[in-house]
């Protein structure tokens, strides 16, 4: 079938690959052949999606150029709405401030990393600031806000939540 166990023994010292999702059922098989043969990847993505098998789609999708990548990768993010897939699609889109806003409070440090890791140097003070006004507005939490807005090089915030 389509969906077999992968190994990456390539002689470059990787490890097997995790065994495959169930596979493929021969209908559904059938049908993708007959797409493949056609070139319509997108369809052939559609089948898959349609069928749970985010993996067959997503390397189909790929097969099928940049555009129909982006789409069923979009659509793998939306279909999954698990706080790590929020968080990847945020840094797959590059969505800082949704994710700044969307984040879990108690999970401020992985946020404040990513924006460390992720967004550009144009951003990354806004973002910063915006994550430290959030913590001490929702969170009250002075110390950790005070961490962001020295992160974001905002003196001034800083300054005023120092303690006496």
């Amino acid at each position: 079938g389509l969906a077999r166990s992968v190994h990456a023994n390539g002689g470059d010292g990787e490890s097997p690959l995790p065994a495959a999702p169930p596979s493929v059922s021969p209908a559904v098989e059938a049908e993708l052949r007959r797409l493949l043969v056609r070139g319509a990847f997108e369809e052939a993505v559609d089948v898959c999606i349609g069928h749970g098998h985010m993996a067959e789609a997503l390397l189909l999708a790929a097969s099928g150029g940049p555009e129909l990548w982006a789409k069923a990768r979009d659509r793998m993010l939306r279909a999954h709405p698990a706080p790590f897939m929020r968080v990847l699609g945020a840094v797959v889109h590059q969505s800082f401030g949704e994710l700044v806003d969307e984040s879990r409070l108690g999970a401020w440090r992985e946020t404040l990393a990513i924006l460390n890791t992720y967004a550009s140097d144009d951003e990354l003070a806004l973002l910063c600031n915006r994550l430290a006004t959030r913590l001490q507005a929702e969170g009250g939490d002075k110390g950790t806000a005070m961490l962001c807005f020295i992160c974001a090089g905002n003196v001034g915030a800083t300054t005023q939540l120092w303690p006496e």
